[in-house]
C-alpha cells in the first residue's frame, strides 16, 4: 500500500495513516476504499468456484499470480500454499498499452529478470497485522453470537422465568468461558408495573479476572438493556429494573 498505491483513494485519511505508520488505524486492510482493494476482495473469496479474477499474470513465472483489474489499475494475487490465505502483494497502473517504464506489466516483467519478486511476499509485519485482524474478526463474530443468544433467552423469559446460556470461549478449542443465567420477574401491581431482570454470570474458574470475561458481562448488560451503569451489582450477580416496556421493544426487535 505504501509503495504501490500512491494514489485512487476515495479519501486522504489511509495515505496519512501510512505516511504516520499507524496502521492499526486501517483495520480491517481488506475493506479499506480503494478501487483495486475492494475489487480484489470482491474477486477471490473463500469458494473458488465463485471467483472471478482475470486468470494468471502469465508474465510472473516465479511467483503465481491471479490478476485483478479494474479501470487502469492492476494487481497480483498470490495465495500462500500453507494458510490458503490470498494476499495481494503488488499493485499498479497500465500505461501507454504496456510500453512505458512504469507500467504493471513492465515492471512484472523487470523484477521478474531480476528475480526480485519474492520480495513481495508477505513481511512479518504483514503476518502480524492479518494476526491482528483475524483476532478482531474472531471476538467481533463471539460478540454478535453471544448478543443474538442473550436475545432469544430473553424473549422466552419475557412473562416471567429464568433462561440458561453455555457461552464458549472465542477461540473453540479453550472450551467453555462461562455460563449466564438471565431471569425476569414481572411486578404487575395497581400503581406500579415493570420487569425486574437478573443476570448471574458464572465464570470458569481460569478465566475468573479475564478481561474477556468482563467484556462477555459488558456485552451481556448492553444487551439486556444499556447502558450497563445503570445495573446494580452485587460480586458475580447484576440486578436491574429497566425503565418501561424493555422487555417489549426486546420482543419487537428493537435492541440487538
Amino acid at each position: 500500500m505504501r509503495d504501490d498505491l500512491t494514489s485512487g483513494w476515495a479519501s486522504p485519511f489511509p495515505r496519512r495513516v501510512l505516511a504516520d505508520g499507524q496502521l492499526a488505524q486501517l483495520h480491517p486492510l481488506s475493506e479499506l476504499d480503494h478501487p483495486l482493494i475492494l475489487k480484489a476482495t470482491e474477486s477471490i473469496g473463500t469458494d473458488p468456484s465463485e471467483d472471478s479474477d482475470e486468470g494468471r499474470i502469465r508474465g510472473s513465472t516465479l511467483l503465481h499470480l491471479r490478476e485483478i483489474k479494474i479501470s487502469q489499475w492492476r494487481g497480483g494475487v498470490w495465495c500462500d500454499p500453507k494458510t490458503g490465505v490470498n494476499w495481494l502483494v503488488v499493485a499498479g497502473l497500465a500505461k501507454n498499452n504496456h510500453t512505458a517504464f512504469g507500467d504493471f506489466y513492465v515492471e512484472i516483467e523487470r523484477a521478474e529478470a531480476a528475480g526480485s519478486t519474492s520480495n513481495w511476499l508477505p513481511s512479518n509485519e504483514d503476518l502480524r497485522l492479518l494476526k491482528q485482524e483475524t483476532s478482531a474478526r474472531l471476538l467481533t463474530e463471539w460478540e454478535l453470537s453471544v448478543q443474538l443468544e442473550i436475545l432469544g433467552a430473553l424473549r422466552a423469559v419475557a412473562d416471567g422465568g429464568s433462561a440458561r446460556l453455555v457461552v464458549s470461549h472465542p477461540l473453540a478449542a479453550k472450551g467453555i468461558l462461562a455460563q449466564l443465567t438471565i431471569e425476569v420477574t414481572p411486578v404487575r401491581d395497581s400503581d406500579y408495573e415493570a420487569d425486574e431482570i437478573q443476570l448471574t454470570v458464572e465464570t470458569e474458574s481460569q478465566f475468573k479476572g479475564s478481561n474477556l470475561e468482563w467484556q462477555l458481562t459488558l456485552r451481556a448488560l448492553i444487551s439486556l438493556s444499556p447502558p450497563e451503569q445503570g445495573w446494580d451489582r452485587l460480586e458475580s450477580e447484576f440486578g436491574h429494573v429497566p425503565p418501561g416496556g424493555v422487555i417489549h421493544r426486546h420482543r419487537a426487535g428493537q435492541l440487538i
